[in-house]
C-alpha cells in the first residue's frame, strides 16, 4: 500500500510538473514577434467584436503554431480577449524554453481566454512536451494559478528523468 501511495504522488507530482510547463509556455521574445495569419477567409465584424478566420488557418508568433480549420479571435475595447480554435484536432504548439522541446497540444477545440490566462482543450485534449503526456476528454490549465485538471478518460504517461552521464 505504501509503494502504491508512493506511485502516485510520483505521478501527481510529474503531471504538475508537465502542467506547469504552460506557464511559461513562451519563450520571452514571442510576444514582441509580429504575428502571421494564413487562411482561406477571414470575416470580421466591428459591432460584434470578432474575426473569423476559416480554412487552412495558420497562426505564427515567434515558436507559438496555432493550426486549425476555424479560428475566432473575440476583441474588447481593441484587445484580444478570446480566441477559440476548431478542428479536427486544433493544434498548438510553442517551445517553452530555449533549451526544451515544443510543448503541443491537441484538441477538437482550443479555447484560450487571454485575459483570464486560462486554457481550455476541449474533445479529445492531448498535452504533450518531451515524451510526457496527458489525455482526457477535455483538460483546463489556469496560468495564472497554475493549475490544472483533466477529465474524461485521463490517462497520463510521465517519461522517466534523464540522468546525466
Amino acid at each position: 500500500m505504501k509503494m502504491y501511495c508512493k506511485n502516485i504522488t510520483t505521478l501527481l507530482l510529474a503531471s504538475l510538473l508537465f502542467f506547469y510547463s504552460f506557464t511559461v509556455l513562451a519563450l520571452p521574445e514571442d510576444r514582441d514577434q509580429p504575428i502571421e495569419i494564413i487562411a482561406d477567409s477571414a470575416v470580421k465584424d466591428d459591432k460584434l467584436g470578432t474575426t473569423i478566420y476559416s480554412g487552412n488557418v495558420s497562426i505564427t508568433q515567434g515558436s507559438l503554431n496555432i493550426l486549425a480549420d476555424k479560428v475566432t479571435i473575440f476583441v474588447v475595447n481593441e484587445q484580444a480577449t478570446k480566441i477559440v480554435a476548431v478542428g479536427k484536432p486544433a493544434r498548438l504548439k510553442q517551445q517553452p524554453k530555449p533549451e526544451e522541446k515544443d510543448v503541443v497540444a491537441k484538441a477538437n477545440t482550443i479555447d484560450y481566454l487571454i485575459v483570464e490566462e486560462k486554457i481550455t482543450l476541449i474533445s479529445n485534449a492531448s498535452l504533450n512536451q518531451d515524451g510526457s503526456n496527458i489525455k482526457g476528454q477535455t483538460i483546463t490549465y489556469d496560468i495564472k494559478g497554475a493549475k490544472s485538471k483533466a477529465e474524461g478518460g485521463v490517462t497520463v504517461t510521465v517519461q522517466p528523468a534523464k540522468t546525466k552521464k
